[in-house]
């Protein structure tokens, strides 16, 4: 599976962009929010607000769309801009021959807002252990561009940055479609350069009749593109003061062509998908890397024949992000472990772009969680209650989470496990696990929904990884409740109620 990501990851990795980017002479939400990212870590780390929801959801999938308000939970403080958002966190890990071991953990964030902007990322971690040697790789992309209303041109911006073991390679690519117009004159006051040595090719490409407009800046606090290598402009018209040529706000001085169009399609969410018998879906989300718009034509084959529904057509517009379905169905009686490679044809007119990835027969799963005990009710009269996402098991999707609702907002509360249930008196309530009892570290309870005092949510990621390092093998069986601090409760604390796993394989 790893030698097989290559192609793909090294082909995204020549899709970059300028992270520092007003569109259409004002700063947008989708820029905004690329801003609040940490492009100077190594790989890339989503920061700020969109880091919180990662740590909010925890694993899983979320979506809302169709603007707001949104019914149910939402990601706290999500703003009132957002009218549509999708997260995933999904990661595993899977047997290779040759005692090897391939890990993945891949993240998924897609916003789109009220001023037509859209933000985008994905990134991928993946690492190959075979006995005397380790392979890792490293995968970011984020995009994002705004449409103009007026003219209905897109401009906007790709990034990208892509680690195998050493080798780093970072871009940068500004594009825009025909009659667009990005002006960089807004970020005249933030530091210079905006786009430093170390990117590699970096390049600004138009559609015929896309402007760039550079006015507003002499260069006289640096230039705004220092790089390794020229940069390739294609663009049929740059504005500039009077008096300031290209070369005091570009260094080297640029490659200058005609205004062209280009087709960049990338197939992003591929990650390895571990299928259980039966039907089930994966969701593989394109992005139009292109200056130019769709349609754009989806369809993909399996080697033993597991996949179906396509081809699709998604009419995408230039920097613009969809999702869709890919239906599975493994039969009946199909060994665990079994691979079934996947190609998939992205097309665009006469520009055609080919992936891979492997779906994979999951392990049989353990019997699901089940929930026992009694909470103990809380001083505003709330029962807390736990409940799990995903499944507990030792390969396959790393997605195990415990939860915990309706308990108190802005409280320390832990998760305590041992090996067998119980229900014994304890602090008013019951405590529903037998000792001796490990438990999580601390965590401070956030709001789940309208942020009212009874509205707390705890999450708790119980991962593969902790499972093998304490020791529990397939079919260990795990109880588990939340503790909380409860100040005006007469013994101070909080108990849910408790649920009861089995690991799986």
């Amino acid at each position: 599976m790893f030698l097989k990501l290559r192609p793909l990851l090294r082909r995204l990795s020549l899709l970059l962009a300028l992270p520092l980017l007003a569109v259409l002479a004002a700063a947008h939400e989708g820029q905004d929010y690329l801003f609040e990212q940490d492009f100077d870590a190594a790989p890339p780390q989503l920061d700020g607000l969109v880091e919180s929801w990662i740590n909010w959801l925890g694993h899983g999938e979320y979506e809302r769309t169709g603007g707001q308000p949104f019914a149910g939970s939402v990601p706290p403080g999500l703003p009132p801009e957002v009218t549509d958002i999708y997260l995933n966190i999904e990661g595993g890990s899977t047997q290779r021959s040759g005692g090897c071991v391939y890990t993945w953990h891949s993240r998924t964030v897609w916003i789109q807002f009220s001023d037509g902007s859209s933000f985008f990322w994905w990134s991928i971690h993946t690492e190959l252990d075979c006995p005397g040697s380790v392979e890792v790789f490293d995968n970011v992309i984020a995009s994002g561009g705004i449409e103009d209303p007026v003219t209905g041109s897109w401009s906007g911006w790709v990034r990208s940055y892509s680690k195998e073991n050493l080798q780093v390679q970072r871009r940068a690519s500004l594009r825009g479609s025909a009659t667009s117009v990005a002006d960089l004159s807004s970020l005249s006051l933030l530091s210079m350069p905006l786009v430093g040595t170390g990117h590699g090719d970096v390049d600004v490409t138009f559609a015929p009749g896309g402007v760039l407009d550079l006015r507003g800046y002499n260069g006289s606090g640096g230039r705004l593109f220092e790089t390794d290598l020229p940069i390739t402009l294609r663009c049929d018209s740059i504005l500039l003061d009077p008096g300031v040529q290209i070369s005091d706000l570009i260094s080297p001085a640029p490659i200058q062509l005609p205004g062209t169009v280009v087709h960049e399609l990338a197939l992003l969410g591929g990650s390895p998908v571990v299928a259980n018998e039966g039907p089930s879906s994966k969701r593989l989300w394109v992005s139009n890397f292109s200056n130019a718009p769709g349609p754009v034509s989806v369809d993909w084959i399996d080697v033993l024949g597991w996949s179906f529904g396509g081809p699709i057509l998604l009419p995408l517009a230039p920097l613009q992000s969809s999702s869709l379905q890919m239906q599975l169905l493994v039969p009946p009686g199909v060994p665990a472990g079994t691979e079934s490679p996947v190609q998939v044809s992205l097309q665009a007119g006469a520009s055609q772009t080919l992936e891979s990835f492997l779906i994979t027969r999951a392990q049989n799963m353990a019997p699901g969680p089940q929930i026992y005990c009694l909470a103990k009710q809380n001083s505003l009269g709330c029962l807390p209650a736990i409940a799990t996402s995903g499944a507990p098991s030792l390969t396959g999707y790393d997605d195990f989470v415990m939860h915990a609702t309706d308990v108190l907002l802005n409280k320390f509360g832990v998760a305590f496990y041992g090996s067998a249930p119980a229900q014994l008196p304890f602090q008013g309530g019951l405590l529903c696990v037998q000792p001796p009892l490990k438990r999580t570290a601390p965590r401070l309870s956030v709001p789940l929904n309208s942020g009212v005092a009874c509205d707390g949510w705890y999450s708790y990621h119980f991962s593969q990884e902790s499972m093998i390092n304490e020791g529990f093998a397939p079919g260990t069986t795990l109880n588990a409740q939340w503790w909380s601090r409860d100040p005006a409760d007469p013994f101070g604390t909080g108990l849910s109620n408790a649920v009861s796993f089995t690991v799986g394989p």
